[in-house]
């Protein structure tokens, strides 16, 4: 796909010193996958391998014949080539095979959900596909990333099994390619190839590859080191009695768990604050095929987009758009796109695309006709993924102000410790060089309005004392935002300028929860800080490999104490990531069983060794034509109930209820059906059956 599309990608992110080679893949991918969705929207293509073939032919075609000059930049930049190749083969792989010493699909976490949608999508003609766990209805989630890794397993015929996994492999890759990309890019502005090719990867370990530094307590907890009032301080639930681990790792069987539930405040003993802290280690580490997963490499190709408009020549305005259009329209496909892949990642990469438009030129006097634009591109973000929306009932609309405990700063640096020590060092060298006051009194400014509203909610409903400590709480990170606006402002450089957008960005996502959450059947901000902070997470790892590139090359020291900071400064620096890096070793170990088991890629394959009669009964019926309803037993979520339906993709009259309230926003939905099942099994009259 990435190679028919290759002339297209190289042409459309023409401002990049690697001309969007690094994007090509899910680029291509996403490409593809719009039009076929589009088709089964519109009921005019069939979801088919011939159909996928056939738009791989035509759109392969189109790009080789209007855009094939543009293939001088391979012959030119083949050690660039061949080092995105490297990387996205190797990560791939690499995944795969640790992937196949834990391969299960199993009942923990949403693997049943995750698998039940792939297949119930992999079955489905249409858009959007039946609910494979509310017979009658269709689907009314982020249905449209399983769509794009089932048009890989549809065009492949891999079995949905395996497909699973090589699925997470594919995203795996996916990210490695495109992470390495965007900071090679960023580096490659003002750095040589070498350094961008080292920084490039130092990005994908940030993102991939690294956990937060919940790990360094795991150990120190794992060993007995620490009194019971330290534990009690430490506050993550879990941690409350050091135990003596028989090895070097920590041993508990679920220890590994903790680390994306650092954030959290206890009351008489139970969690008043519970919140998810997930990183994307731990989610290919865990294997839950979830939106949050799917859409981080098309976040990346994303800030892609926001990076070439960045570095474009051309101030923005309706003159560049007449020479952009198809840029623009093709930026404007892949954003909105976030939209049905992860809902909560298109405000982020949204509101980037903008500030990239707003930002572009410093001296662009036509303020007007980016308005103009800016409001075209929020209107095309949507208009382009219509279906999907006219057939999504959002079941969260509002958006209410916190009023619970604050984030401790304790558990605020455990989870992004590594990237504030270095974004906070980038900012302060950079700092040097000059301050743009008017964008520092202008941020704190607009900050101030959402303290403010919250303030003025608090006041009715809680305590005046509520407000100060609120204020002497989000000051420090109000300061660091509007200072590091005002560095900012000053930089000449456009590496510099965009990794610190991507930094501000990213720590900015952070001081939202602390005033504001989304309404959901939770009612608490357990889903606002999960996803924002994900989404800060991989900003923060590209800002951050940028500025160590930065701060390795320009950090510049002359007297003999300042030459000691900065190896002090450098020798922190590897005691946090050592620290980071001691949860990735130790709970990879832990999950796959320190690699003993038999590695295969099937994730049903413990399922058939322990129950083959009724693997065999599912695949019988993954092979019925349409969509069936099956009458199937139903008890809690999150246990092996509903597996017949998850693994065939056949719809049942009712799986995982509190799920079905949480999507739908409502238990109407599903009033009633838990007791006709029930009495569907247990009834003695075949005429009531």
């Amino acid at each position: 796909m990435a190679l028919a599309l290759l002339p297209l990608s190289l042409s459309l992110f023409k401002n990049l010193p690697d001309k969007g080679y690094a994007l090509s893949k899910p680029l291509a991918l996403l490409l593809v996958g719009y039009l076929l969705w589009l088709g089964g929207s519109t009921h005019l293509l069939p979801q088919s391998q011939l159909s996928i073939l056939a738009l791989l032919l035509l759109l392969g075609l189109l790009s080789w014949l209007g855009l094939r000059r543009e293939m001088a930049f391979l012959r030119q930049n083949w050690p660039l080539v061949l080092a995105i190749e490297l990387v996205f083969t190797l990560a791939f792989f690499s995944y795969a095979w640790f992937r196949a010493y834990n391969p299960g699909i199993l009942p923990t976490g949403e693997k049943f959900m995750d698998f039940a949608f792939l297949n119930t999508t992999l079955r489905s003609a249409t858009f959007p596909p039946p609910d494979p766990w509310l017979s009658g209805y269709t689907l009314n989630y982020y249905y449209f990333g399983y769509h794009l890794m089932a048009v890989i397993a549809r065009f492949t015929g891999v079995a949905p099994a395996v497909a699973y996994n090589l699925s997470l492999s594919l995203l795996f890759a996916l990210s490695a390619g495109a992470a390495f990309g965007l900071a090679y890019n960023l580096v490659r502005i003002a750095g040589s190839h070498r350094q961008a090719v080292g920084f490039g990867l130092v990005a994908v370990a940030m993102i991939l590859l690294l956990g937060n530094l919940e790990g360094i307590l795991e150990f120190l907890y794992a060993h007995q080191i620490g009194s019971a009032g330290f534990w009690q301080w430490v506050g993550i639930q879990g941690l409350e009695g050091a135990y003596a681990s028989p090895t070097w790792h920590p041993t508990e069987p679920v220890w590994w768990w903790r680390a994306s539930r650092v954030i959290g405040t206890f009351g008489e003993g139970q969690r008043v604050d519970y919140t998810i802290s997930e990183f994307p280690f731990f989610s290919f580490l865990f294997g839950d095929l979830h939106p949050h997963l799917i859409a981080l490499p098309f976040s990346l190709l994303a800030l892609g987009v926001s990076f070439n408009l960045f570095l474009s020549p051309q101030p923005a305005g309706l003159s560049w758009l007449k020479s952009n259009w198809a840029f623009w329209g093709v930026g404007l496909l892949i954003i909105g796109a976030l939209g049905p892949i992860n809902s909560w990642n298109l405000p982020v990469f949204a509101g980037l695309f903008l500030l990239s438009l707003a930002l572009q030129s410093p001296l662009n006097s036509h303020t007007k006709q980016v308005m103009i634009l800016g409001l075209l591109s929020l209107l095309g973000f949507f208009l382009l993924y219509l279906p999907f929306y006219l057939t999504f009932k959002s079941p969260t609309s509002l958006v209410l102000p916190w009023l619970g405990p604050d984030t401790r700063p304790f558990h605020y640096f455990i989870v992004l410790g590594l990237f504030l020590f270095i974004c906070i060092t980038f900012g302060v060298v950079l700092l040097k060089r000059g301050l743009n006051r008017k964008g520092v009194a202008a941020t704190l400014g607009l900050l101030l309005l959402p303290f403010l509203l919250w303030a003025l909610i608090a006041l009715f409903t809680s305590s005046s004392g509520t407000v100060g400590r609120k204020f002497i709480h989000l000051l420090p990170l109000s300061l660091a935002l509007a200072l590091g606006v005002g560095v900012m402002l000053k930089q000449e450089n456009k590496g510099v300028r965009f990794s610190l957008l991507l930094i501000l960005c990213g720590l900015f996502l952070t001081f939202i929860p602390e005033l504001f959450y989304v309404l959901d059947m939770h009612h608490t901000r357990i889903n606002t800080v999960f996803k924002l902070y994900y989404q800060s997470w991989f900003l923060l790892s590209i800002g951050s490999a940028f500025a160590l590139y930065h701060l390795s090359t320009s950090w510049q020291t002359h007297r003999a104490w300042s030459k000691m900071i900065k190896v002090g400064w450098w020798a922190l620096l590897a005691l946090l990531i050592l620290g980071s890096s001691l949860y990735p070793i130790a709970s990879s170990i832990t999950l796959t069983q320190d690699f003993s088991q038999r590695p295969t890629l099937d994730g049903l394959d413990y399922f058939a060794r322990q129950y083959p009669g009724e693997r065999e009964a599912i695949d019988w019926l993954s092979q019925r034509p349409g969509s069936p309803v099956i009458a199937e037993a139903i008890r809690d979520d999150y246990s092996s109930y509903s597996r017949v339906s998850a693994f065939s993709g056949l719809p049942t009259i009712l799986g995982w209820e509190q799920h079905q309230w949480m999507w739908r926003g409502s238990a109407l939905f599903t009033k009633g059906r838990r007791q006709d099942i029930d009495r569907i099994y247990q009834s003695q009259d075949e005429k009531e059956v």
